[in-house]
């Protein structure tokens, strides 16, 4: 059920109450790239097997700040989690590397602490847009062009990915196979997810949790209801080619 829309973004309820016993119990921890559109709340009807999503994620709030939070502490007691999913800030793996695998490693630690068993996914994000004004500037460390930032997106991961057991959820790279103007994928601002870039991005999430396939037409919405299939296969194309499922 679509709650009512009093926000600039699309708002989803979760898919279930209490997780069916067969479920994959997720948890979503990231900023508002997480948040906004209900994008666990997508993944959870696409996802090809029964997947129940909970979310702690703020808009202001980076993988750091979510060590202190009382709300990640609650929701990781109500673990068991097969899943949990890391999304930092954009840029705080090219401005501040040290601190972005240190908030990853100490999250890994908690969220074991908590269940054993969970598979730690960290988001590979996407660039912005190639009219943002973080372009402007020769100084910016997010590189001349959505090329050049993602190149330097996707090197960092792949150091983390290396130095800490967790699997990379290549949303940016779905979003770089995408063949659609920017438009259709960006927020007006070029960093944010539209409700095609959140489908796109849920599509990667739901093909690694279930390790299978999403579902095309698990969900789709009358603004991008003609690109379900192209969204869908683009993120499995990334999956199958850069990260193995979980």
């Amino acid at each position: 059920m679509t709650a009512q829309n009093e926000r600039p973004y699309f708002v989803l309820e979760p898919m279930f109450e209490r997780a069916p016993a067969d479920a994959r119990r997720v948890l979503f921890v990231g900023t508002s790239h997480t948040y906004y559109h209900s994008m666990p709340q997508i993944a959870e009807r696409l996802c090809a097997r029964p997947m129940a999503a909970r979310v702690v994620a703020h808009p202001l709030r980076s993988l750091a700040d979510h060590l202190e939070s009382p709300e990640l502490a609650s929701a990781l007691a109500l673990g068991p989690w097969d899943v949990v999913v890391l999304q930092d800030k954009t840029t705080t793996p090219l401005e501040r590397f040290d601190e972005h695998i240190a908030s990853v490693e100490a999250l890994r630690a908690r969220v074991l602490r908590a269940s054993p068993e969970a598979e730690i996914v960290l988001q590979r994000h996407w660039p912005r847009a190639r009219w943002h004004r973080d372009y402007e500037s020769s100084t910016t460390v997010v590189g001349r062009d959505p090329e050049a930032m993602f190149e330097r997106l996707y090197a960092a991961s792949e150091r983390v990915a290396e130095r800490l057991d967790v699997a990379i959820a290549p949303v940016g790279d779905a979003w770089m196979r995408a063949k659609l103007p920017p438009q259709r994928l960006y927020y007006r601002g070029g960093n944010h997810a539209n409700l095609a870039g959140a489908i796109l991005t849920a599509h990667v999430h739901a093909t690694i949790i279930a390790g299978a396939p999403s579902v095309a037409l698990g969900f789709r919405h009358e603004m991008c209801w003609e690109i379900a299939e192209p969204l869908a296969a683009w993120a499995h194309e990334a999956v199958g080619a850069r990260v193995r499922t979980v």
